[in-house]
Order: structure tokens, then sequence, then C-alpha cells
């Protein structure tokens, strides 16, 4: 005869997953494992002025999308050229203090031959292009790029392989070469492409004083990449505001703005994802206030290529992660994005950055479109610690 508990081993096992289930949904940033989503904590809608700069004590963050439609096609150079010009011609107009690019600069790394459908310009010709577009931001402000899995392999991360640091390297401008002691600290020793800008560390001084550290970590990165990352954050202090740079960390608002698990590229085996990228370097580590990414376009629509979220990390502080890209408006072999760039303003209150979604294609091309987009997720504030 078997022997009836009052209560039985399965349901036991059942009652005892959701109770830690609901542990670690409810309390905080410290138990959760992966964020709920479309998380917000401090955002808000401002009233939508055409102003692009709201102080004249503000000064700001430009962020640029994937650029590899743009440069992969030779009939696109203008619009990205256009771009980056803008940046430029406007730099002293809104303070714009630097510049952040968030991978696959080019569609193909090392390709010889042009793919003729996806591209008719060979990795060369697309890595010249990349590199001319920013030519006139080098010499004036900090442009920190971080690799995509493009910008590895052959077409498309089939390997750690870049040609990132034949056409774009610290040397190239006094803002980051380390021999004149400007915001380069740091790059990893890679075991494939030495040190280089694929994975690198930098600490700058925004026009208002304030410190900020920049951590920039390739696609999906490799185990050791990502625990020198962890090191490098470890030795900066609190005051210091941290900002994450990678290709691939959060999906887009369609998909709840979640970080993403392991992709299944070749270089997987040895990758970090973007749920692991949350719990041990940004949630546990408390060094980073600000993540910035793009690489997905599950769509044509901007909802399906940007997402935004916030979470409190481990000692109760806000982070804002967001991701931003344009490459598949018009489809995946349009004209690159329709000009679309980030500002970020960040106000003279020290806490309170302003979001605008803006083409500068757009300006100079008004009977195409409006050069402000509108919506409540392309035009927002969110407050940093």
């Amino acid at each position: 005869m078997t022997r009836k508990t009052a209560f039985p081993l399965p349901l036991f096992i059942t009652a005892l997953f959701f109770f830690s289930l609901i542990l670690s949904c409810a309390g905080g940033s410290r138990t959760a494992g992966i964020p709920q989503p479309e998380n917000r904590i401090n955002t808000s809608i401002p009233k939508f002025s055409d102003s692009l700069r709201t102080s004249e004590d503000s000064w700001t963050l430009a962020l640029m999308p994937d650029v590899q439609t743009y440069v992969k096609f030779k009939a696109n150079h203008e619009l990205y050229f256009t771009m980056t010009d803008w940046l430029v011609e406007h730099q002293k107009e809104l303070n714009i203090a630097i510049c952040l690019f968030v991978g696959d600069l080019v569609e193909q790394n090392a390709r010889e031959k042009a793919h003729g459908v996806n591209g008719d310009l060979n990795s060369t010709e697309q890595w010249s292009a990349f590199h001319k577009g920013i030519e006139g931001l080098i010499s004036r402000m900090p442009v920190i790029v971080c690799a995509g899995n493009h910008d590895m392999g052959i077409n498309s991360a089939e390997n750690r392989s870049s040609r990132l640091n034949s056409f774009f390297k610290g040397s190239d401008t006094p803002f980051l070469n380390p021999a004149d002691g400007r915001v380069l600290r740091g790059m990893w020793e890679d075991p494939v492409n030495g040190r280089t800008l694929q994975n690198a560390f930098y600490q700058w001084r925004a026009p208002d004083g304030r410190a900020f550290h920049i951590l920039s970590l390739e696609f999906n990165p490799r185990q050791a990449a990502f625990e020198w990352g962890q090191q490098q954050l470890a030795a900066t202090t609190p005051d210091s505001i941290g900002i994450y740079l990678t290709h691939s960390y959060l999906s887009s608002m369609l998909h709840g703005s979640m970080p993403m698990g392991r992709e299944n590229y070749p270089v997987k085996k040895d990758s970090t994802s973007g749920v692991r990228t949350w719990q041990k370097l940004i949630r546990d580590g408390n060094r980073i206030n600000m993540v910035f990414c793009g690489h997905v376009a599950d769509n044509e629509t901007h909802e399906g290529q940007i997402g935004f979220r916030q979470d409190l990390n481990a000692d109760g502080l806000p982070v804002s992660q967001m991701m931003f890209n344009a490459q598949r408006i018009g489809g995946w072999h349009g004209n690159g994005g329709d000009g679309w760039l980030r500002l970020l303003e960040f106000l003279p209150d020290g806490r309170t950055v302003i979001v605008r979604t803006y083409s500068p294609w757009f300006e100079a091309h008004p009977e195409s479109g409006e050069a402000h987009r509108r919506s409540e997720w392309d035009h927002f504030t969110f407050e940093l610690k």
C-alpha cells in the first residue's frame, strides 16, 4: 500500500518553482534574472518643439545607427555624408560634444568582390566610405565606435577577425590618441586582432565638467573581452557616469525592448548575450548608467528598429538602455535609413536628458519628409542617477 502524503511531492516542487519565480520578479534589481518588458522608471514626454536645443548651457551626444546600408551602395553615400557633415556644421550651435556609432559600420567586413544584390561595393570600398564619412568628425570631437557582426569575419561574424583597425584606429584622431593623453584609456589584448578599438575603454569629461567613462565591446563579446571590460569598470569611481556601447543587446519595442539571449552566429561558442550582460556587467557591476546599441531590424517600421527600457541596478539606481537603428526603412536594400540619427541633450540640471530623433536628410530635402519624428518613443526625456 502506498502511503499518501498531505502535500504530494510534484505539487510541492511546482509550488516551490512559482514561489521562486515570484521572488525573482518582485523585488527588485538584485534578484531579478531577466527584466520585465518595456520597463520605464523616470521618463516623460515633453511638449514637442522644433528646437533641437533647450538651454544655452546644455550639450549634445549624437548617436549614429547601423550605417552598413549607407556604405554598401555607392548611391547611398551622399545620404550618409549628409548626416555626418550636418553634425560638423551644427556642432557649435547644438554643442555636440561626442558621437557614438552602434556598430555594423559596413555590410561585409572582408569580401573581395561586391555581393551584387546586397551591395555594389566590395569591403575595402565600404570601409573607405565609412571612414570618409567620419573624417570631418574625428578632428572636432571624440568619435567612439563598436564592432558589429558585419564588421567581423567575411560577411557576418564567421569569425572574430575585423578590418576596423585598418580603417579607424586611436591614432587617427587627437581625441582618442593615447599619446596625446586624451580619452582612450585602454584596449583589450585581442589574440585575433591585437589591441584595437574593437574592445576599448574611454574616460571623458563633458563640457559641463561631469566625468564619464565609456566601455565599448564587440558584438556578443568573447568571455575574455567581457571580463576585461568588467575589470575596467570596477576601477572607476561612483561619481563618474558610465556608458556601455555595444552592437547587440536589446530587442525592439515590438518584442518588449528586452535584453537578448544568445544569437545563432558562428561565434556563439564564445559569446556573451544581452541577458548575461545585464546580469553580470550592468546590474551587479553598478558602474553603467546608460546603454546604447543597434543591430535589430524586425521590420520596416520605426517601432521594429528601436527599443528603450530602464531598470534598477543592484544599488537601486536607474539604468537607461536604448536600441536605435534605421537600416531597414525602405527595405534591406533601401537608402540606408532616411538619415535618421538620435540627439541626446544633457541639461544643466545634471539629471535630465532629452531624446530627439532627427533626419538631416529630410532637413535638406523637406519635400521627401519631415525632419522630426514626434512619437512618444522618438521624443522623450529620461533622468540619470
